[in-house]
């Protein structure tokens, strides 16, 4: 089976599972001409097997990330274009948080969801397995089965992941079923820091193309965390969830970045002792190094003023001093 079909990576994450957990989009095998979101993991110490995994990672798998619109007919965000993760400071569980964006050959749309770390490490360990049957379904897609492995003394998608496993040595059943199964059954969904189950924020007319996340005070003191999204157009977006309402996110902050509008296809945190204040919450926030830079040069500036009006009043008194002495 192809485990790659025209894939974009976006980004990855290591955890303490000993696990590495990549996200990426690519066309579905499951479905006609759609692209999916996708999350996958392999263990580290995987060395790859024989036969025909040689050189190949028998502890691949990946599933379906949804973030949609809920109703009659779901609206679905299909095309994740980047991640990143929050630990909550009180619980210490581990969140990450996705921007999506509808097909370019579409109605235009973006959406943040999030998801907890817990859910996807366990949708990984439980999650029945997808088998192509090689039927064709009405669409010309082949149709799929659900299927759950036994009879394996190791599932080859959930191995013990440590320095100890010899994938080298899998059975040819292990092997077989690594490479007819490489795609889980249960897609994983959205499950927010707070109350939401949808998607935390979403816009149309703009593509996100970036996100970073940073923590924030609310005005009791509980710390949430905050969103920058940039876009297609060069704004970005800082957001943060509200605590005390439906756990949906709130805009207290757009920035247009360039005079023409431009996609920001980079962004990075970049913090300084500084905080601001938006809608009653102090922040560090993105613009933080902006303002650091702007307060520097204005600092620079008021110096070279004092220099020049010290070097004019030693003028004015040396030559008025000379002039006395003169005279």
């Amino acid at each position: 089976m192809t485990v790659f079909l025209y894939a974009d990576f976006v980004t990855s994450l290591h955890h303490i599972d000993n696990f590495i957990y990549f996200f990426f989009r690519e066309t579905a095998v499951e479905t006609r001409k759609v692209v999916y979101s996708r999350v996958a993991r392999i263990c580290q110490y995987d060395k790859g097997g024989d036969g025909r995994l040689k050189n190949k990672f028998t502890s691949f798998v990946k599933t379906r990330i949804m973030c949609s619109v809920p109703g009659n007919i779901p609206f679905d965000y299909n095309e994740i274009q980047a991640a990143a993760t929050y630990t909550n400071p009180v619980t210490k569980e581990d969140y990450f948080y996705g921007i999506f964006t509808t097909p370019q050959l579409g109605v235009l749309g973006s959406a943040v969801c999030s998801y907890s770390v817990k859910s996807l490490q366990e949708l990984f360990d439980n999650s029945p397995y997808l088998k192509e049957t090689g039927t064709k379904g009405f669409d010309g897609t082949s149709l799929w089965v659900e299927e759950v492995p036994v009879n394996l003394s190791v599932v080859p998608g959930r191995p013990k992941c440590d320095a100890q496993l010899d994938t080298k040595r899998y059975s040819w059943g292990i092997t077989k079923f690594a490479s007819d199964h490489p795609l889980l059954a249960v897609p994983l969904m959205p499950r927010p820091l707070f109350k939401a189950t949808r998607p935390l924020f979403t816009t149309a007319g703009i593509r996100f193309t970036q996100l970073v996340v940073d923590k924030a005070y609310g005005d009791n003191g509980q710390i949430v965390p905050v969103m920058f999204i940039s876009t297609d157009n060069g704004t970005v977006f800082k957001v943060f969830n509200n605590i005390s309402g439906d756990g949906n996110a709130i805009v207290v902050e757009q920035v247009r970045l360039f005079e023409n509008p431009e996609p920001i296809s980079t962004m990075k945190l970049y913090k300084k002792t500084c905080r601001l204040r938006a809608l009653g919450h102090p922040t560090t926030t993105l613009f933080c190094g902006l303002m650091y830079t702007v307060l520097c040069q204005l600092f620079v500036f008021l110096l070279s003023i004092v220099s020049i009006v010290r070097l004019v009043s030693i003028y004015i008194y040396i030559n008025v001093g000379v002039e006395s002495t003169l005279a």
